[in-house]
């Protein structure tokens, strides 16, 4: 994760998280799971820099917890979606 805060929620919440789950939608399902190919984040720069991630609206829904409190992510994502003509995604807890 590029930044401390989806680290953390991760933390905190690590009792609701499968490992290989997420693992799946994160590596696009390289782990030998199979994933949900519209549960993704899309890395479009250096890993390390937050600004060229993109979170999936579907990613959101599913891992709410690892994005919530994540605003650096959700203004790269947003930017990310405007240079392709898309609404923005807003975060929302289920």
């Amino acid at each position: 994760m590029p930044s401390p805060r989806p680290r953390n929620n991760a933390i905190r919440n690590r009792h609701l998280i499968s490992n290989a789950d997420l693992c799946a939608d994160l590596m696009g399902g390289i782990s030998g799971k199979e994933c949900n190919i519209e549960s993704v984040i899309m890395v479009w720069s250096d890993p390390w820099e937050p600004s060229g991630w993109e979170l999936s609206a579907a990613f959101t829904r599913r891992w709410w917890f690892l994005a919530e409190g994540c605003h650096n992510l959700f203004e790269a994502t947003n930017r990310w979606r405007e240079l392709r003509g898309d609404d923005p995604l807003v975060f929302e807890k289920p």
